[in-house]
């Protein structure tokens, strides 16, 4: 009984974790292919309860999805990441979210021959 308490109230304090979060894309018109980008996942650092971290561990690690339905031409373009990428986790669920190596990725679309 002592060992569950003790895990329940050290769990219930607050932790930070970095994940990589790998970056997908969604949107993108027929016609076009993303070539490449770059970096291929966005450092996040995490900070929440031990058992939010824990779960983030074991079954869903973070992930970032940004929308590329906006671009009609071919060509190499900036996108700033928010939290509302990040989509198979709640990010207002947690004390903080952060992008420590920085909040965007350079996107190089192609046309399709």
């Amino acid at each position: 009984m002592a060992l569950m308490l003790w895990v329940h109230l050290t769990t219930e304090k607050n932790y930070e974790n970095k994940f990589s979060a790998e970056i997908e894309y969604a949107g993108l018109h027929e016609g076009f292919y993303v070539d490449n980008i770059e970096p291929p996942a966005a450092e996040i650092t995490i900070i929440g309860t031990g058992k939010q971290l824990a779960l983030l561990e074991l079954a869903r690690n973070p992930k970032i999805r940004i929308d590329l339905s906006s671009i009609r031409e071919a060509g190499t373009y900036r996108y700033d990441i928010t939290l509302l990428e990040i989509y198979n986790i709640d990010p207002y669920e947690y004390a903080s979210i952060d992008f420590p190596s920085g909040d965007h990725c350079s996107v190089s679309i192609k046309r399709k021959i």
